[in-house]
């Protein structure tokens, strides 16, 4: 993979001119290219608060999704004595409660992730809770204050993944309040992702994609290695499924680029375009990203990102999901409070040891 990547660096220094609008120069689809197969840091410790308001909720929906957790964690519901019942049902019913309540004020969370080039990850958790009023209209209805959420304010919610020799991975599950842990074995790593972090300092999932599938050939591990042929044909212009053209932004033409990634129908007719504003020396440090459905101008997905570090990682990000309707979705606004990459972790962060009046439940 890297060997064509730096192929084409080579061959860049000898197509420096600028090329046509939509036609990209060698130099131009090296940094592109790069930007895609960019290879995520080897190991991270992030901590982030992210505020979100999420402006389409169904409650009959949210009842289902609490009701499936609740047995989950507690077993079928007819294993469960009326008390047992009761306490289910008030438990789905306050979550509830508090989503919707968040849907009016918004939910503010607060991360701590780590990982590390050993397959093992953790991460921390705890969110702030609106004041609401919990049971209303029954006979146990009461008022409870809102809970804020600092630096100083202590994880509620842990998970901690462990990649094992088999080639599955263990995840530990363990809620602070609760006291209790949720221990579950997975035979194949293929459901092992890492957590939300990386991301930011990368080339947005959806452009990166296309542009994987579009110019890589998949391998047996499911990714994508780059096809010399296909990235010739995207050079020219000329591959099927995709336009790519690439300009020096309006507003800042000396620092930054503007990236359009036009997704094509099999008469290469655009119908999705991606919108990127990049530096103009590295296209995975994205400023900002806009996907667009063409046939009616609709924005579905826009993100921003500012006050990078000397890491080349962004402080500020700015996520906003909209309906079909064009309406906003969801809004969520990440607040990087410190990050360090490619630094050693120690090995005891990923450590299962609860304490001792923790109940373990092993999930099949």
């Amino acid at each position: 993979m890297k060997k064509n990547i730096f192929l084409l660096l080579f061959m860049s220094s000898m197509f420096v001119a600028p090329s046509a609008f939509g036609k990209l120069s060698r130099e131009q689809t090296t940094k592109l290219l790069s930007a895609a197969w960019k290879t995520p840091p080897e190991s991270m410790d992030i901590v982030y608060f992210v505020s979100q308001q999420d402006y389409t909720i169904d409650e009959q929906e949210l009842r289902q999704r609490y009701k499936k957790i609740v047995e989950e964690m507690y077993g079928p519901l007819q294993s469960q004595t009326s008390n047992e019942k009761e306490r289910r049902d008030q438990t789905v019913e306050l979550n509830v409660q508090r989503i919707l309540r968040e849907q009016q004020v918004g939910r503010k969370v607060r991360f701590h992730v780590r990982y590390d080039d050993k397959g093992q990850q953790r991460l921390d958790k705890v969110e702030a809770t609106p004041s609401r009023i919990l049971l209303k209209g029954s006979d146990k209805e009461k008022f409870v204050a809102g809970k804020p959420l600092d630096p100083n304010t202590p994880y509620e919610y842990s998970i901690i993944d462990t990649i094992d020799n088999s080639g599955g991975f263990r995840r530990f599950e363990l809620y602070h309040l609760n006291k209790t842990v949720q221990k579950r074995e997975y035979n194949s790593s293929t459901s092992f992702s890492k957590f939300e972090g990386a991301r930011f300092m990368m080339m947005p999932g959806g452009p990166s994609t296309i542009l994987k599938i579009k110019t890589g050939d998949r391998h047996k591990e499911g990714g994508w290695d780059p096809n010399d042929i296909k990235i010739d044909r995207l050079c020219s212009d000329s591959l099927e499924g995709i336009l790519v053209s690439i300009e020096p932004d309006k507003n800042n033409p000396d620092f930054k680029v503007k990236i359009e990634i036009n997704i094509c129908d099999k008469n290469q007719n655009p119908y999705l375009n991606n919108i990127l504003i990049c530096d103009k020396n590295d296209y995975s440090r994205v400023y900002s990203h806009e996907g667009i459905i063409l046939e009616t101008g609709q924005v579905i997905t826009k993100e921003t990102r500012s006050d990078f570090d000397s890491q080349g990682f962004p402080h500020h990000i700015v996520t906003i999901e909209y309906e079909n309707t064009a309406k906003i979705k969801c809004l969520k606004t990440y607040e990087i409070e410190s990050v360090q990459i490619n630094n050693p972790i120690p090995d005891e962060i990923f450590d299962f040891n609860p304490p001792l009046n923790y109940k373990i439940i092993t999930q099949e």
